[in-house]
Protein backbone atom coordinates (compact mmCIF):
# COMPACT_ATOMS: atom_id res chain seq x y z
CA UNK A 1 0.00 0.00 0.00
CA UNK A 2 1.39 3.42 -0.84
CA UNK A 3 0.52 7.09 0.42
CA UNK A 4 -0.81 8.19 3.61
CA UNK A 5 -2.32 4.79 4.42
CA UNK A 6 0.51 2.83 3.60
CA UNK A 7 3.16 5.38 6.03
CA UNK A 8 0.18 5.00 8.54
CA UNK A 9 0.61 1.13 8.47
CA UNK A 10 4.23 1.35 8.83
CA UNK A 11 4.14 3.73 12.11
CA UNK A 12 2.11 0.93 13.90
CA UNK A 13 3.88 -1.64 12.62
CA UNK A 14 7.39 0.37 13.66
CA UNK A 15 5.53 0.55 17.17
CA UNK A 16 4.48 -2.80 17.57
CA UNK A 17 8.23 -3.73 16.67
CA UNK A 18 9.46 -1.08 19.28
CA UNK A 19 6.80 -2.55 21.84
CA UNK A 20 8.11 -6.51 21.34
CA UNK A 21 11.59 -5.14 22.01
CA UNK A 22 11.24 -3.30 24.98
CA UNK A 23 10.94 -6.59 26.57
CA UNK A 24 13.89 -7.88 25.50
CA UNK A 25 16.21 -5.37 25.34
CA UNK A 26 18.72 -4.24 28.09
CA UNK A 27 19.93 -1.61 25.68
CA UNK A 28 18.59 1.95 26.80
CA UNK A 29 18.19 3.46 23.89
CA UNK A 30 16.05 0.69 22.19
CA UNK A 31 14.09 0.54 25.79
CA UNK A 32 13.47 4.08 25.53
CA UNK A 33 12.55 3.95 22.05
CA UNK A 34 10.06 0.83 23.16
CA UNK A 35 8.60 3.31 25.98
CA UNK A 36 7.76 5.61 23.73
CA UNK A 37 6.03 3.54 21.48
CA UNK A 38 3.92 2.43 24.75
CA UNK A 39 2.95 5.80 25.27
CA UNK A 40 1.99 6.55 22.13
CA UNK A 41 0.14 3.46 22.38
CA UNK A 42 -2.06 3.52 25.29
CA UNK A 43 -2.98 7.52 24.33
CA UNK A 44 -6.30 8.21 23.88
CA UNK A 45 -5.54 11.73 22.06
CA UNK A 46 -7.12 12.12 18.63
CA UNK A 47 -5.82 15.50 17.50
CA UNK A 48 -3.06 14.64 15.79
CA UNK A 49 -3.35 12.66 12.48
CA UNK A 50 -0.27 10.43 13.44
CA UNK A 51 -1.85 9.67 17.07
CA UNK A 52 -2.24 5.66 17.57
CA UNK A 53 -6.05 6.78 17.92
CA UNK A 54 -6.11 8.50 14.54
CA UNK A 55 -4.26 5.99 12.68
CA UNK A 56 -6.41 3.43 14.12
CA UNK A 57 -9.51 5.08 12.71
CA UNK A 58 -8.00 5.82 9.21
CA UNK A 59 -7.65 2.40 8.33
CA UNK A 60 -10.91 0.88 10.13
CA UNK A 61 -10.01 -0.32 12.92
CA UNK A 62 -11.52 0.08 16.47
CA UNK A 63 -8.36 1.59 18.37
CA UNK A 64 -9.49 0.15 21.63
CA UNK A 65 -9.59 -3.18 20.60
CA UNK A 66 -6.31 -2.95 18.62
CA UNK A 67 -4.73 -1.45 21.85
CA UNK A 68 -5.41 -4.90 23.55
CA UNK A 69 -4.51 -6.91 20.90
CA UNK A 70 -1.14 -4.85 19.81
CA UNK A 71 -0.50 -4.72 23.84
CA UNK A 72 -1.31 -8.44 24.45
CA UNK A 73 1.23 -9.30 21.44
CA UNK A 74 3.99 -7.07 22.76
CA UNK A 75 4.14 -9.73 26.41
CA UNK A 76 3.84 -12.72 24.48
CA UNK A 77 7.24 -11.55 22.87
CA UNK A 78 8.78 -11.67 26.58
Amino acid sequence: MRGVKGLMIAVLDEAMTSLALVRRSRNPRVRKHGLSAMRWIKSRDASHPFSFVSICDALGLDPDRTRRQVLEIGRAHV
